[in-house]
């Protein structure tokens, strides 16, 4: 088959060899090619895509698909570790670190680096908003935070397809300026934390919000940071069918918001 390590600029020594391998006929090679391949840690991600959308022969596109499946299941058996050491521990996870590995199941070969430099600048971006405003109190600093990412940025809520995997990875949210509730909501944390906004996570039936103490508001990342009430909160919850209880308004912990997000993408 045609090499991709020469086209991705890859000069890891072997791959090129192990690449022409992947459509051998041989059970026994296959196996040893996708150890190797597998060896090469998940850096390889981005290089067996381009063989999955450019090979001929399902041999090669399924050897590859292989390869890619183990450094996932990797990233996510890595997630839940970590999710069962904080329960064990009765502490909780960084949710940040968290929705990293999270992104790292979705892209084994992601840069996670370029995630934290992106929330970098957007919370600077955030502070310069502020500082212009008076008087400086939570809700000017919210103000802000929905400023840079609904008006400044464009961020939207996603719609069809809704539960596209790429609308509850962070760097894709971020790229592609959509997602769902619980993946805009998380990204408003993140802000929230760096510009020390205090917000917690609220896990709404079908809806996912934002609680401020200080205001007492609800905020909505998904239509645009809406402030909201308890009875608009409420009414949420009975338009989609459910009967509203006080306790749907707690807030909940960075555990289950992953859980959820991990429950959405198997959906």
């Amino acid at each position: 088959m045609t090499s991709d390590a020469a086209r991705t600029g890859d000069q890891r020594p072997g791959v090129d060899i192990l690449l022409r391998l992947l459509d051998d006929p041989d059970e026994a090679v296959g196996a040893q090619v996708i150890r190797q391949l597998a060896d090469h840690g998940p850096g390889i991600t981005g290089i067996l895509r381009g063989v999955i959308d450019r090979a001929d022969d399902a041999i090669s596109r399924g050897r590859a698909t292989q390869v890619i499946h183990m450094h996932q299941r990797e990233a996510l058996m890595h997630l839940v570790r970590s999710i069962v050491h904080h329960r064990t521990n009765g502490t909780d996870i960084d949710l940040e670190e968290a929705m990293v590995m999270l992104d790292a199941f979705g892209d084994p070969g992601r840069n996670t680096a370029v995630i934290r430099r992106q929330l970098d600048g957007m919370a600077v971006d955030v502070h310069e908003r502020f500082i212009t405003m008076q008087p400086a109190t939570d809700l000017t600093q919210l103000v802000a935070i929905n400023y840079v990412l609904f008006e400044e940025r464009g961020f939207t809520g996603a719609e069809e397809p809704y539960y596209d995997p790429s609308n509850s990875y962070l760097s894709t949210v971020m790229t592609q300026r959509k997602g769902i509730p619980i993946s805009l909501c998380a990204l408003m944390l993140l802000l929230a934390d760096r510009s020390g906004l205090d917000l917690r996570p609220v896990a709404l039936p079908f809806h996912f919000v934002l609680y401020s103490p200080v205001l007492d508001l609800f905020v909505d990342g998904y239509h645009g940071g809406n402030l909201l009430d308890r009875a608009d909160c409420r009414a949420i919850v009975e338009r989609n069918g459910m009967a509203f209880r006080d306790d749907m308004l707690a807030p909940v912990t960075s555990i289950d918001c992953v859980i959820r997000m991990m429950r959405n993408l198997a959906f």
